[in-house]
């Protein structure tokens, strides 16, 4: 899963403010705009429900007895001292905290599926993530009813009913505020990770700390939305718990956790790989080269071996890296984790969209190219993940399903500053600079030795060479170069 993304210098700042006082006093929010009428008539219109979220709340629990109830009091009425702080705060958070990164981590969570698959144990195989998974999405089911049966009796108005000059980054749920479903689901997910594996509790509690901050600096959420997501999600759990069938499947999930961590714990040899149960999907199948033929080869060297000096300090730089990894890191990690590499390198390469549409179509079908011998490789060597051999590092997202050698980013963010360093040779010492960090980040990131980024960038450099003897692809890589210069040219022009 992926791993904890740190606000460290942001949010430990927001996170460390004074608590809410209900003896504010009245010119303490004599700034904010409200909307006109009487404060208390305002609320969550029902036909503004979401066509998905209207029959949420007729969800039923499965293992929870059917007279069970949770005890979430009712949100603070619209006109209180309360929900003028929490207003005051937020408009404070939108003028002061919506950093661009902050903001593209809000836009990365708002569907609540990026921070809430936050577990932290370094490589864990399919099979025992597939049980980690159906206990979480078991106890969300669990609460699911709960939330919504709660969002529609109380249908506190967001936010922006109250202040409209409160901005938004994204759009309003079509919910009632109160509680918050993101602030639930995350602490849902956190306790049970936190069950799985106690030695990381600290980090997962964390977690959805910094999801119910993302939710108030978004102008989503009301401070009290967020603890009262965290309150219902820590009584659906906690009853959980005392019910054998769920708390069976649980305890084997982290048994299989478990296990595999003391499996892990042994003496490194130089036969640990990264065996075939470990392979994604994607990993056993890749489309096949166009231009060029499947049995070319190409030299690629042998990686180091488990128990070499050599690999024994490439883990030693990895933890090194792991310990210096910024939030702004974590960030740009996440954003490269599934696009094209180097694919947005150079979105100023040319002026004309339908230009740049061909830039990208080209850097696409090269990068498929180069991907085919890259699993080939990968397939051969089976090198192990970098967590495989270290249990100190902990990777900053999910380690992906195939071998570790050659670095699937580092070649294919190479090969596109490749392209791109053709097709406007001017800029060539900076498409290959910005494709140099981003294979370095899968190293900040703890998914790859910087061998096996040496090794993509070499391959791509080989396959690329060999692309350009290929009459059909040369002849397209021209035309699109041709096609760059001239919209260029009409650009200085201008």
């Amino acid at each position: 899963m992926i791993s904890s993304i740190r606000f460290i210098a942001t949010l430990t700042v927001l996170l460390s403010l004074i608590p809410l006082s209900f003896s504010v006093a009245q010119e303490e929010t004599s700034d904010i705009r409200f909307a006109p009428g009487p404060l208390n008539e305002i609320f969550y219109p029902d036909d503004l429900w979401g066509g998905e979220y209207s029959t949420l709340e007729e969800i039923k629990p499965v293992y929870l007895d059917k007279d069970f109830q949770v005890d979430i009091p009712p949100p603070p009425a619209n006109d209180s001292p309360a929900t003028l702080l929490e207003l005051k705060r937020l408009l404070k958070f939108a003028a002061e905290e919506r950093t661009p990164e902050m903001v593209g981590e809000i836009k990365r969570n708002q569907f609540g599926t990026n921070k809430q698959n936050f577990f932290m144990g370094a490589y864990v195989p399919f099979v025992v993530l597939n049980e980690i998974d159906m206990v979480k999405l078991a106890g969300f089911q669990e609460m699911t009813g709960f939330l919504y049966g709660l969002k529609r009796k109380y249908k506190r108005a967001r936010p922006t009913q109250l202040a409209p000059d409160l901005s938004l980054v994204i759009p309003i749920p079509g919910s009632g505020s109160y509680p918050s479903g993101n602030s639930s689901s995350a602490r849902m997910a956190a306790r049970i990770y936190s069950y799985i594996d106690p030695a990381n509790e600290d980090a997962y509690l964390k977690h959805a700390k910094e999801i119910d901050m993302l939710r108030e600096v978004a102008g989503i959420h009301y401070k009290s939305d967020c603890e009262a997501g965290s309150n219902l999600a820590d009584q659906v759990f906690d009853e959980l718990l005392t019910i054998p069938e769920y708390r069976s499947k649980l305890d084997q999930a982290k048994e299989s956790f478990q296990k595999f961590l003391n499996e892990r714990n042994t003496i490194i040899s130089n036969d640990t790989r990264f065996t075939d149960d470990m392979l994604s999907e994607e990993a056993k199948t890749s489309l096949p080269p166009r231009y060029l033929s499947a049995d070319t080869k190409f030299e690629v060297k042998p990686p180091y071996a488990n128990n070499s000096v050599e690999t024994s300090a490439e883990l030693s730089l990895l933890k090194e890296y792991q310990f210096e990894r910024t939030a702004d890191d974590v960030l740009k990690i996440e954003a490269e984790a599934f696009d094209w590499p180097g694919l947005d390198l150079s979105p100023s390469v040319a002026v004309d969209e339908n230009v740049r549409n061909e830039v990208a179509e080209l850097i696409i079908s090269t990068i498929v190219e180069l991907e085919y011998f890259l699993y080939q490789e990968k397939l051969r060597f089976a090198r192990p993940r970098p967590t495989q051999l270290s249990l100190e590092l902990k990777p900053a997202i999910k380690v992906p399903g195939h071998p570790a050698y050659p670095s699937g980013h580092g070649g294919e963010s190479a090969i596109a500053a490749m392209v791109l360093g053709y097709i406007d040779p001017v800029r060539k010492k900076q498409y290959r600079k910005s494709a140099s960090d981003i294979g370095h980040r899968r190293e900040i990131a703890g998914l790859h030795y910087p061998s096996d980024t040496k090794a993509g960038v070499d391959l791509a450099e080989q396959v690329f060479q060999k692309l350009l003897t290929v009459e059909a692809y040369k002849t397209q890589i021209d035309k699109v170069a041709a096609a760059v210069k001239e919209s260029q040219a009409r650009k200085s022009s201008e």
